[in-house]
């Protein structure tokens, strides 16, 4: 459907908006099926349109999604830089939550290229908007990323009360994401032993959350 939808978009250029939104579902599509390149080609023509529209959101929202694919090929420099032009779109736009993920996405972005101190300012904006917002999915992510962080800069001392606050937070968590955060606090606490069976649990739950989404994806290939 989408296919048929911008034959039709592409020879009526009066309705471009249109046609290059449509062209972002194309572009997810494609990065859905592990087409990176194909997918940040339509990214990067999205880009050079919606650079000439004011509409910050949407703009914002390609940034992000490029953000993504410069990640997922290890070009942290690249990731950074476009998460940060999301955020900077989205803040105009006034959508704290894309803002949160933004940052999220900078402070692992400058994690991988060893630069602290950025990490833990973009980390800590991010939590900072999640608890503005008390959205806990993002509250959780922003802790991990801290946990993380702090595993990382070995030489660095993890403040006590965000210790015991990421501790808090993981304490009934059975997701496998949950689980390496309570493996990094285990770290922080010095119990290499428990942080080891706390990866072993993660890595179980992970092969077993892949397994249940075999059938679903079979079914929407074949289907």
């Amino acid at each position: 459907m989408l296919r048929i939808a911008w034959r039709y978009y592409r020879n009526r250029p009066k309705e471009r908006t249109a046609r290059y939104r449509l062209l972002y579902y194309l572009a997810q599509g494609e990065s859905r099926k592990g087409n990176s390149p194909g997918a940040l080609r339509l990214f990067l023509e999205i880009e050079e349109f919606a650079r000439h529209i004011d509409e910050p959101c949407f703009l914002g929202a390609v940034y992000l999604r490029i953000g993504d694919i410069y990640w997922s090929e290890h070009n942290f420099t690249h990731a950074y830089r476009y998460y940060r032009e999301a955020r900077g779109r989205f803040m105009r736009a006034e959508k704290e939550m894309h803002m949160a993920e933004a940052s999220l996405g900078m402070a692992v972005s400058a994690l991988r290229m060893h630069d602290l101190t950025r990490a833990c300012r973009d980390c800590s904006t991010a939590l900072e908007l999640a608890d503005d917002m008390h959205n806990e999915p993002l509250i959780r992510k922003s802790l991990g990323c801290f946990a993380l962080l702090y595993v990382v800069a070995d030489t660095i001392r993890i403040p006590e009360d965000l210790l015991c606050r990421i501790e808090r937070t993981v304490l009934r968590d059975t997701t496998a994401f949950g689980m390496c955060t309570r493996a990094h606090t285990q770290l922080l606490r010095n119990r290499p032993t428990d942080a080891l069976h706390s990866v072993d649990k993660a890595a179980r739950r992970s092969l077993r959350d892949a397994e249940r989404n075999i059938p679903a994806t079979r079914i929407r290939r074949h289907g």
